[in-house]
């Protein structure tokens, strides 16, 4: 019960926190890039696919060309797992892992857009569906991820700046979880 517990809560607090994740990728010598990994992770729970650890494993380490062990596939697994609850939580709480708000506004965007990429291949890798079996509304959001993805621009930190990312960090967030709520219960070809 109670141990449990906190044990939970401070796995969450762990999984919730960029740079812990980024520092724990370096330890493990891997120079992935954290949003870029959630964000792929966030995609395939979003399709809907069911994935053992071994599946997803494999889908990871062809997507990202490099082997996942000890460790590293002990992080994976359980950033997957916080993923799919943040996704399931009826009370949307759901949260891209960005690098945290007092990094600049330039290395905020960049980990937003390596997010969108890293979703939009994870929702393709799972197969699950062809384009004319998404929604329209389905189809303009990944339209939008795409282009956010494109994105690569210095932005300077400025306060309109700031708003305008923090706007787009919420469309992308919420555009998840609607991705997420429709698609991801749908039985498909």
């Amino acid at each position: 019960g109670f141990a449990f517990c906190c044990l939970n809560h401070r796995i969450e607090y762990f999984m919730s926190k960029f740079s812990a994740i980024s520092e724990a990728f370096t330890n493990e010598k891997s120079n992935l890039n954290v949003s870029e990994v959630h964000g792929f992770l966030s995609g395939i729970l979003s399709a809907g696919a069911q994935m053992n650890g071994a599946q997803l494993a494999r889908a990871f380490e062809e997507h990202f060309d490099c082997s996942l062990s000890g460790p590293m596939d002990d992080l994976v697994i359980q950033l997957s797992f916080q993923a799919g609850l943040e996704l399931d939580d009826p009370e949307m709480g759901f949260n891209l892992l960005l690098p945290e708000d007092d990094a600049s506004i330039a290395k905020r965007g960049q980990g937003l857009y390596t997010w969108c990429q890293g979703f939009l291949s994870g929702f393709g890798v799972t197969g699950r569906y062809q384009d004319s079996e998404l929604s329209e509304e389905v189809r303009e959001v990944l339209t939008d991820l795409a282009k956010i993805s494109a994105l690569d621009l210095e932005v300077p930190d400025s306060d309109e700046n700031e708003g305008d990312l923090l706007e787009i960090i919420e469309y992308v967030r919420m555009s998840a979880m609607m991705i997420y709520l429709e698609s991801a219960r749908k039985s498909v070809h």
